[in-house]
């Protein structure tokens, strides 16, 4: 199948030097090494003219986003006369090259991909990113022996971002302020105006051909709750920013601004499917639900790893100087026992007390344990209060969808008990000791069923 590979930088070439018969010597790139497309409507224009053209369209083309790569469609197999029209880049497999993913922040933040940061208004967005902007400045370590930074530079665009604030915030984190390049404003007709990436990504694109040395390029922030039609702005924004991240081998991370949780309704901030597909990881920071003080940091979405673990901090005043403070976070040294499902779960309306009794103690029974015999489960939640005398562990709602929720198999160990156990699990007998003594006997463990 003969392709049409369309260079779209810097200029537009003659129809005529478009060769049909001559592919290129090697797959074109899905994503574009630039992004003069978005910003310059007649490129836009002429390629959608062409499109029409390929595909024996007479009418005239109206501007929109142009395709890099069109592929003419094999020979019709009728008699009947008919015109060439545009096909899908489709590659074999086998053809295309992918190369191993180089972190930032190993597990969370990869280079050359979009990363988000959601959450509400104050839920510590900024204090976050300015703990990775230390981080990478100084080649400094992340909290729960993750790793190390990639020493570098980094590029924050905060267009409503105040010196007075972003500065003493870094000094907070102990970040090295000459690896930091803030951008907050763009020249305009009348002098400087707010920074906007709508209309100035291609000045953020020359920002980053100018450092050789970057490693990441902090957003702060991308608004998603101002309505349909800014959402949709925003969307495509961050489609852009990925394209950016990819073509630049840079690291983006996009602080997303989300509508406010409703606690009232157990409603957490979240992030559409739609937004989520721009990226290859995002990342959510909601309060503790036993401690509102307390942030966590969860997953909602990785392509490149498994979920790491949900970090835990706080955002403390660090004093600057004596008539100075700034905002400062401090990472717990162990991974939070809440994981991403679990905090959902907690969050829906069907969540009630009984749900959370059962949660709360099936957690404290595994504590560090990666698998427990069912019969030791059922003597347990009995000596608990948790179920009758004569009810067996599989008639317990409670108790089935708090195991559910945690992500507990149900299987065999090596000496043919029925265990449940935490997801890949490796040991394959381990004891654990009471929650209380005992106040009945020991019970023969019950036989698995379906249902649970």
């Amino acid at each position: 199948m003969d392709s049409i590979a369309i260079n779209l930088y810097p200029s537009l070439p003659p129809e005529d030097d478009m060769s049909l018969n001559q592919p290129p010597p090697n797959p074109p790139r899905i994503y574009p090494s630039s992004l003069d497309e978005f910003a310059r409507p007649e490129i836009a224009a002429e390629l959608a003219r062409r499109e029409q053209r390929l595909a024996g369209s007479a009418q005239p083309a109206a501007a929109s986003t142009p395709a890099v790569v069109l592929k003419k469609a094999p020979p019709a197999q009728s008699t009947a006369p008919t015109a060439t029209a545009p096909a899908a880049l489709m590659i074999r497999a086998s053809e295309l090259n992918s190369l191993p993913i180089n972190w930032v922040w190993p597990g969370r933040i990869a280079r050359a991909k979009l990363t988000l940061l959601a959450g509400a208004p104050g839920s510590g967005k900024s204090a976050f990113a300015m703990s990775v902007i230390a981080a990478v400045t100084t080649g400094g370590s992340y909290p729960c022996d993750e790793g190390r930074a990639p020493k570098g530079s980094v590029i924050l665009v905060a267009p409503r971002g105040d010196a007075d604030v972003l500065v003493p915030r870094l000094n907070a984190a102990g970040a090295d302020l000459e690896r930091v390049h803030i951008i907050t404003h763009a020249p305009g007709a009348q002098g400087s105006r707010p920074f906007d990436l709508n209309t100035d990504l291609l000045l953020l694109v020359d920002a980053i051909q100018s450092l050789d040395d970057l490693r990441v390029v902090v957003v702060d922030a991308v608004n998603l709750s101002g309505g349909r039609a800014a959402e949709q702005m925003s969307r495509s924004v961050l489609d852009r920013l990925a394209i950016l991240a990819e073509g630049r081998d840079v690291s983006i991370l996009a602080l997303v601004q989300t509508a406010p949780a409703d606690r009232g309704a157990r409603k957490p901030a979240t992030l559409d499917a739609l937004t989520l597909g721009t990226a290859r990881a995002a990342f959510v920071i909601e309060a503790d639900p036993a401690d509102a003080n307390r942030k966590l940091l969860l997953q909602a979405k990785n392509e490149l790893a498994g979920d790491p673990g949900t970090l835990a901090f706080r955002i403390g005043a660090q004093e600057i100087d004596a008539a100075q403070t700034a905002a400062r976070v401090a990472f717990e040294p162990q991974y939070h026992s809440l994981s991403a499902n679990e905090f959902a779960a907690r969050q829906s309306r069907g969540f009630n007390s009984a749900r959370a009794e059962g949660f709360e103690f099936l957690r404290s029974l595994f504590g560090s344990t990666s698998e427990l015999a069912i019969g030791q489960v059922e003597q347990e939640a009995r000596a608990a209060g948790l179920i009758k005398d004569k009810q067996t562990l599989n008639q317990c709602r409670v108790l089935r969808e708090a195991r559910l929720i945690m992500g507990l198999a149900m299987t065999r160990d090596a000496r043919d008990r029925w265990v449940w156990a935490k997801p890949n699990s490796r040991k394959l007998t381990v004891a654990s000791p009471p929650l209380q003594p005992q106040k009945t006997a020991q019970l023969k463990p019950s036989s698995p069923n379906a249902a649970m």
